[in-house]
């Protein structure tokens, strides 16, 4: 199921079955079928997807499991709430990123997986995460802590990249360890 602001879109296929009625091929040989059917290619690029929306289905397919996933994100991008109801919105698209590297900057102390689903939204596939954590990763429950939060973003196809305060921000260094001072 796909669900957008609490509304749920039913007949997800993610195998080679076609669903019955209303569907969304995901990945499938149908969505490929469908796709070529309505004159859309997936761009042959990283992480590049073909999308369309009719009136009885939607097809996501990537050039890659990226693709795919960023496809879905545009797709949950396009579900319109309605007084009956989500509704998807009629779409034939291609798209493909211009930047390799698409990430943003922060200091995270809420729900990761409110920030997970927010970035992979936007497609952005790396979150650069400020924190005085990264310095105490010997502390198990901080180690364990970071190591749930990258799951959660891998999940996502976003890199986690711990940004470690050096050189103005020594404090932080220096009260765990003041043999440190050099470097500061």
């Amino acid at each position: 199921q796909i669900s957008a602001n609490g509304g749920v879109v039913e007949g997800v296929a993610y195998g080679d079955e076609p669903a019955k009625g209303r569907a969304i091929y995901l990945g499938t040989r149908q969505a490929a079928e469908l796709l070529k059917k309505m004159g859309v290619s997936v761009p042959k690029v990283k992480e590049g997807y073909g999308l369309v929306v009719t009136g009885n289905a939607a097809a996501v397919m990537g050039s890659d499991d990226r693709g795919t996933f960023y496809g879905t994100m545009t797709l949950l991008n396009l579900i319109a709430k309605v007084t009956s109801g989500p509704q998807l919105v009629a779409a034939v698209i291609e798209d493909w990123p211009d930047l390799p590297f698409r990430g943003t900057y922060g200091v995270y102390g809420g729900d990761i997986q409110v920030a997970a689903e927010t970035c992979a939204r936007l497609k952005l596939n790396a979150m650069v995460i400020e924190s005085g954590d990264f310095y105490r990763l010997d502390d198990q429950a901080k180690r364990k802590k970071w190591q749930q939060w990258a799951e959660v973003l891998r999940r996502h196809y976003i890199e986690l990249i711990p940004e470690i305060q050096s050189f103005g921000h020594g404090g932080q260094v220096l009260s765990i360890n003041p043999n440190c001072a050099e470097g500061v």
